[in-house]
């Protein structure tokens, strides 16, 4: 099933022409001889204003973080009705996004966004994974019940995925295995799988490998959530959405999640998982 599901997702990311954002049914000669009537899809309706992040401050350096940049450019976007927030070339470190109704995030070619190491700066939320209500820790790039909202562009957005994730011993040379394990971790009890936690989590990782269930306790929540790895890109509930021509790579958990989505557009995106 994951090789079927793979092979899907990279056919659908690499047949689309990449067609401006204002181009009103560019994608309707993909519903042409269907075997099922089915409608235009609408593209997101997103107006015609343009701002960059270095007017909010932002510095594209690779080490000021630009958290608070993205929150007030898109919170600014909103307040005015939407609108285009463009990232110029450079390295951006920031903590997570979170999109809001009528905005498109524009990433220019050679623009690297890369979300921080720092699990503090992602908060948690309450989550479902079917029925069953759980915490996650939000995702680098989100958007939740919004419209009309798009990712377009030729850069990056990079997960910063290392940080989060386990290695496996059997996907490394023997030296890179011994660089890795002089790092602040932890060992499973057979030696083979190395997870890169805190010091206060390092005894119940042992324990858990997989914590996708409900959390009973504050206190159980304190003690596992630099073990609960957010998905790179976490869209739930939304309309109209466009994903068009921008990378995502690195993620920590699971790459990218349209959850409730209607009228999802993606057209020729790149996503690299390790």
């Amino acid at each position: 099933m994951k090789h079927l599901l793979i092979i899907e997702i990279y056919l659908l990311a690499t047949t689309g022409i990449s067609q401006p954002l204002s181009a009103s049914g560019s994608y309707d000669s993909y519903l042409e001889e269907l075997p099922f009537g089915m409608s235009s899809i609408p593209l997101p309706d997103i107006p015609d204003r343009e701002i960059t992040l270095e007017a909010f401050g932002g510095k594209p350096d690779g080490k000021h973080i630009n958290t608070e940049a993205f929150a007030q450019a898109i919170h600014y976007l909103s307040e005015s009705g939407g609108g285009k927030l463009v990232v110029k070339a450079g390295v951006w470190l920031t903590g997570p996004i979170l999109l809001k109704d009528r905005i498109e995030l524009h990433l220019e070619k050679n623009a690297l966004v890369i979300f921080t190491p720092d699990f503090r700066a992602y908060p948690k939320r309450e989550m479902f994974f079917g029925e069953e209500s759980f915490k996650q820790l939000q995702s680098p790039i989100s958007a939740y019940r919004a419209s009309d909202i798009a990712i377009t562009g030729e850069g990056i957005l990079d997960g910063n995925g290392q940080h989060w994730r386990p290695f496996r011993k059997n996907k490394f040379t023997t030296d890179e295995w011994q660089r890795i394990l002089q790092r602040e971790g932890v060992l499973n009890d057979a030696e083979t799988i190395w997870y890169p936690m805190t010091t206060d989590v390092q005894q119940y990782a042992r324990r858990e490998e997989n914590i996708i269930r409900k959390y009973n306790t504050p206190d159980e929540w304190t003690r596992l959530k630099d073990y609960v790895r957010p998905e790179l890109l976490h869209f739930y509930g939304c309309e109209r959405v466009l994903l068009q021509g921008v990378t995502f790579q690195n993620s920590p958990f699971w790459n990218l999640h349209s959850e409730l989505c209607n009228d999802t557009i993606i057209d020729n995106i790149r996503v690299r998982n390790p």
